[in-house]
């Protein structure tokens, strides 16, 4: 009788499993297509954007910063702990 049961038990986890669908996430649609390329043609038409003033920043923080960072005496104990 116990085998019987386990036997059921099993049949009805295979059938359950051939019961799921294969993906969770559903198929895309048809009009996900449009929307990628009118944000592709959106983009096209962007001012792009550029780094300069950004660069030019961090060059003379480099600058400045060197010959502080030059005077610390790394070896000293406190940097050690």
């Amino acid at each position: 009788m116990a085998k019987a049961s386990k036997m059921l038990i099993a049949a009805a986890a295979v059938v359950a499993l051939c019961k799921l669908p294969a993906a969770f996430v559903p198929a895309p649609a048809n009009r996900s297509m449009v929307m990628g390329t009118a944000a592709g043609a959106a983009m096209l038409g962007a001012a792009p954007a550029y780094a300069d003033r950004i660069d030019d920043a961090a060059v003379k923080l480099s600058e400045q910063s060197y010959e502080f960072l030059k005077k610390i005496d790394w070896n000293e104990g406190t940097w050690a702990k």
